[in-house]
């Protein structure tokens, strides 16, 4: 170990110690500055020993991409270098980066993502078991309840000639009948039985047309040839993606037609729904990621991908909206479904 040590100013010193990555500065093949990334790469016993060594010892000049630690031990490295001066001197700045290391870090990383997206599946599924589990309580005990106080009530109507009880009836029953026209529409909302008895294209037809009549909208519904029956999961995604759709044209976006089309092609279900509302900025959703309509986008989104499909946004401002999804079918159990094309 033998060679002159310098420091950088303490300007240049600041920043090159404040960086993630190992930096040598050498001068005459000798290391005279190492940042404590550094320190740590080659050096992780004692961190303070590579003042002085020659750059051969560390960064073999032998036409392969290692480098090697004061132990003996060698590593995978790519280095970048670039001529600077130090204390007045030339000298020449390496930055080398531990490749081993980032690649154990780029697949835990992956493997993380797929932790995160078979988690959020789980819980995509858990819930949407918890929305059928609802629609049938709704449906089955409040509905049928309901329903028994609804005769009950016209049976009271029969018996009763006293103008005041008969108008308090007809106002209890009236109640009644909203309250299980409403229920009824709760339980549809949460899990529309269409869906599983009579396939996807059925079940949007009768959500657009409870929305448009809800709402006095111009919603338009294309439906192609589609390979009904699909995977339960595949078209309970679809059916959730078009509602989430529907819902931000109809509060967010101030639409006033919106249009859907949904096809095959090529072995990918292919949706777009289109809006003519105020728009906003695409590239500006990362910045209002917690914002309602940019939660429905990202629920979309991880909809998409738990299936292996992709979904893009396309929007400005005053320029309506754009969301365009493209879904792999699995090739077993499929069948096709006559044509249809609705557009009202």
């Amino acid at each position: 170990m033998a060679g002159p040590v310098a420091h950088p100013p303490p300007d240049e010193a600041g920043w090159l110690a404040a960086l993630p990555e190992a930096v040598l500065v050498v001068c005459d093949e000798v290391v005279a500055y190492a940042n404590p990334a550094a320190r740590v790469l080659f050096d992780p016993s004692s961190r303070t020993a590579l003042l002085g060594e020659r750059l051969t010892r560390l960064l073999p000049n032998d036409g392969t991409a290692t480098a090697v630690r004061l132990d003996g031990s060698s590593f995978a490295a790519t280095t970048l270098s670039a001529p600077t001066h130090l204390a007045g001197r030339p000298a020449r700045l390496h930055v080398v980066r531990d490749m081993e290391t980032e690649a154990a870090l780029r697949e835990g990383l992956d493997q993380t993502r797929i932790d995160l997206l078979a988690l959020s599946g789980r819980f995509i599924h858990l819930g949407e078991q918890e929305r059928r589990h609802i629609a049938r309580e709704l449906h089955d005990e409040i509905g049928q309840c309901l329903s028994a106080i609804r005769v009950q009530f016209a049976k009271l109507q029969r018996r009763t000639d006293s103008p005041e009880s008969l108008a308090l009836i007809d106002s209890a029953a009236g109640m009644t009948e909203r309250t299980l026209a409403r229920v009824r529409n709760l339980s549809l909302q949460l899990h529309p039985p269409q869906l599983d008895t009579l396939g996807l294209a059925a079940a949007l037809r009768w959500h657009v047309d409870q929305q448009r009549d809800l709402h006095d909208l111009d919603i338009r519904l294309q439906v192609g040839r589609l390979a009904e029956p699909l995977p339960p999961d595949l078209g309970i995604a679809v059916y959730r993606i078009v509602q989430e759709s529907l819902s931000n044209a109809l509060h967010h976006a101030a639409a006033a037609q919106v249009t859907v089309r949904l096809g095959m092609q090529d072995g990918a279900l292919e949706l777009e729904v289109s809006d003519d509302g105020r728009g906003f900025d695409a590239g500006d959703l990362c910045g209002r990621i917690y914002s309602l309509p940019t939660l429905g986008l990202l629920s979309m989104t991880q909809r998409a991908s738990l299936h292996g499909g992709e979904l893009h946004v396309t929007s400005a401002p005053g320029q309506g909206t754009q969301i365009a999804l493209r879904l792999p079918v699995p090739e077993n159990g499929k069948h096709d479904e006559a044509a249809s094309d609705i557009g009202r």
